[in-house]
């Protein structure tokens, strides 16, 4: 009988640029480990790694495991794209410039003010829920991965897999909550007034 599936024992069956493998891994906070079996040749191989992160295991790990694959069938190894090293610039790039537009409207605090009091309040409601996001997915994040993959992370553990991530999370989460408590601070101290269903501003 034929089992439509292309997994069963912890092992999984892949291509690899037209190369039958049978794959296993393993992964352990800071630590992974591959193991991969190309039945036609009957070759196999095992990679070990002393270091574990979710952007090594999308673009480092892969290109190492398929250039075994390659040598290995007689083919030649492929590599380009985006590096580790690239992400990690952009991810950076992306924390420098949230902190830098955090600041930038924490100073403009008196500004936002003097339009916030003239506006209705059902307008504010996106930017206010926008300034915590950051926060409410980081918060989520361990439950969001459980649901997605089946697998519990604490927060030690994913600063350990994804550092660049939750760095960007954490200072997003941080401004924009400062942010956030500020608007709302200053809305309850400049309250408005309905007159005739008209907004009335009040200083």
């Amino acid at each position: 009988m034929g089992i439509a599936s292309s997994y069963g024992m912890g092992w999984v069956v892949s291509d690899v640029h037209g190369t039958r493998t049978i794959e296993h891994n393993g992964i352990l906070s800071t630590f992974y480990a591959e193991a991969v079996l190309l039945p036609e040749s009957r070759y196999g191989f095992v990679l070990l790694y002393n270091e574990y992160a979710l952007t090594s295991s999308i673009l480092a790990f892969p290109v190492l495991k398929n250039g075994m694959v390659a040598l290995l069938t007689g083919q030649k190894p492929t590599g380009g794209g985006l590096t580790v090293l690239m992400l990690g610039l952009i991810l950076a790039a992306f924390s420098a410039l949230g902190t830098v537009l955090a600041i930038r409207s924490l100073l403009q605090l008196p500004r936002w003010t003097t339009r916030a009091i003239c506006a209705s309040r059902w307008k504010l409601v996106p930017g206010l829920v926008w300034t915590f996001a950051p926060a409410i997915l980081l918060l989520a994040l361990p439950q969001l991965l459980a649901l997605s993959t089946g697998r519990f992370f604490d927060y030690v553990m994913l600063a350990r897999a994804m550092p660049e991530i939750i760095i960007l999370l954490g200072i997003c989460s941080v401004l924009g909550g400062l942010n956030g408590v500020a608007r709302l601070v200053s809305l309850v101290r400049h309250p408005q007034r309905s007159v005739s269903g008209e907004y009335v501003c009040t200083k």
